[in-house]
């Protein structure tokens, strides 16, 4: 999406990014206007790819899906410092394809409005930076993996009301902040 161009979406529709890969040619770049409206961007490629995020390219997902074709591994970020916010479900593998999201290449900070599932074929490594549960509401975190993933640091957070998170399956974080 480039300077002039918007891409808008619609209701509840499903942009799926096949492609992959990182820095100029991973699957989505946008330095134009991206309107998340209630959609799911779902990465579905075979091969590694570098998920956009809110800093670089100013994209703020509503639902998220990390749902490859094959095993994979996808890279949380561009660059350094940056911040992934997902306003709704943050979905990690289909339990069928192994994918490993991987949050320790940029460290960034993941900002989850929504619920987050990690399917049972997922791996996900953690990063320094924080992951923030903060939907001001009922969140849910579902680890459906056999050895539960480190989430690493994890803020409940405030969002203008109290957000309550549920666990929907045992969770292994090592830091939690309330």
């Amino acid at each position: 999406i480039n300077t002039s161009q918007i891409l808008d979406f619609n209701g509840s529709n499903t942009l799926t990014l096949t492609g992959s890969g990182a820095a100029a040619s991973r699957p989505l770049i946008n330095s134009g206007t991206f309107t998340q409206s209630t959609g799911t961007v779902a990465y579905t490629g075979t091969s590694a790819l570098e998920v956009s995020n809110l800093t670089s390219d100013t994209i703020t997902y509503n639902n998220l899906s990390l749902i490859p074709g094959g095993t994979v591994t996808h890279t949380l970020g561009t660059a350094i410092s940056q911040t992934l916010q997902v306003n709704g479900t943050f979905t990690i593998g289909d339990g069928t394809n192994a994918v490993t999201a991987t949050a320790a290449t940029y460290n960034p900070a993941l900002d989850l409005r929504g619920n987050l599932t990690i399917a049972a074929s997922a791996v996900y490594t953690k990063g320094s930076g924080t992951t923030t549960f903060k939907k001001g509401s009922s969140q849910t975190l579902t680890d459906s993996t056999t050895s539960k993933q480190d989430l690493g640091t994890v803020v409940n957070a405030v969002n203008t009301t109290n957000t309550t998170l549920s666990l929907g399956s045992s969770a292994k974080v090592p830091t939690l902040t309330i």
